[in-house]
């Protein structure tokens, strides 16, 4: 299957649902972790805080980890120039 690749104007490149929605969930999955590390946990005893804040600082870097990767398979799928950055808005990927 070719790659197709839709341009409104030369620095805007229209992305497919399925890029746009990975990326929004892993993006949702870290906000809800940086969330987490600043949650004070005043019900949890030293033990329970200590496993509850290393697990979300575990899952945080996990997502930074695939956010990286994804945009790494999106560089490759829609040739984007690694030397130019590019941020995401809606469904489309904008040059900074």
């Amino acid at each position: 299957m070719q790659n197709t690749r839709h341009r409104k104007d030369k620095n805007m490149i229209e992305i497919t649902k399925e890029d746009n929605d990975s990326i929004a969930l892993i993006l949702e999955k870290m906000n809800c972790a940086k969330m987490c590390l600043k949650t004070k946990c005043e019900y949890f005893n030293k033990e329970e805080m200590e496993l509850f804040y290393k697990s979300t600082i575990d899952a945080l870097g996990a997502y930074q980890w695939l956010y990286k990767d994804s945009w790494e398979r999106l560089y490759e799928k829609y040739h984007l120039d690694k030397s130019k950055n590019y941020y995401l808005k809606g469904s489309c990927i904008y040059e900074q």
